[in-house]
């Protein structure tokens, strides 16, 4: 099920009871708990009436996910980059710069330190590696999914608060920077979902079937990213 072109996935569990209730969990999950011998078909319509509602619940768990888990940008804290945890090392020095050193994120910083500067600093470097490392992971996806018989379509890379990735009706894929923190195993599922969409472009059964065929153990890398949590700090 989609709402405004944003999977909505529930799980269904029946029990002797007479009356449907949704409920939503802190890590964004969606149950279902409905009356024996109700059909999915009602099942969904009625989740449908409630998708704002759901998606209203959802936001206010991710923003308090992100607050409690709100970067410091000081020197030992830890960052992620390609699901690998880094701790940041800050230094003040004539030219801005980020590499990665000894295992390590060298922030080389001008002028006085602040926080939110570093944080811009660190977001920048996040994104041009995205972008280096996404062209490469989508020409390796592309080759996989040949069975798609589709173009190697253009792709582009910003910030996004409430997705992974998405596809335009013209064939552009868009990948949210965040995904540069998280396994190649992730980025990769993300652009096969994408792929898929040049082809089936809601979520529907025969987009699920391209998706197992081009990726069959997609669901664990789906649930990877749920658990990650917030897309943007």
């Amino acid at each position: 099920m989609s709402h405004h072109h944003h999977a909505l996935h529930y799980q269904v569990k029946y029990s002797n009871r007479k009356t449907l209730a949704i409920s939503v969990y802190p890590d964004l999950t969606v149950l279902v708990k409905a009356p024996l011998g109700l059909s999915k078909g009602v099942i969904a319509d009625i989740v449908q009436q409630k998708a704002e509602w759901i998606k209203r619940k959802q936001d206010g768990f991710a923003q308090r996910s992100r607050m409690l888990h709100q970067p410091q940008y000081i020197s030992g804290e830890m960052h992620l980059f390609l699901g690998q945890q880094y701790p940041i090392t800050l230094e003040q020095s004539k030219r801005e710069q980020v590499m990665m050193e000894n295992n390590q994120l060298r922030l080389y910083y001008r002028g006085l330190y602040d926080s939110t500067r570093i944080k811009k600093q660190l977001k920048q470097w996040y994104k041009e590696q995205a972008q280096f490392y996404f062209s490469q992971r989508l020409a390796i996806c592309h080759q996989q999914a040949a069975i798609l018989a589709v173009p190697l379509p253009d792709m582009s890379v910003r910030w996004m608060k409430r997705r992974w990735g998405s596809c335009s009706q013209k064939g552009k894929i868009l990948l949210n920077a965040a995904l540069i923190k998280t396994p190649i195993a992730c980025i990769d599922y993300v652009i096969m979902h994408e792929l898929c969409h040049l082809i089936e472009f809601n979520h529907s059964p025969a987009f699920y079937d391209l998706l197992n065929r081009v990726m069959p153990d997609w669901p664990l890398h789906k649930k990877q990213l749920n658990q990650l949590g917030a897309l943007d700090e």
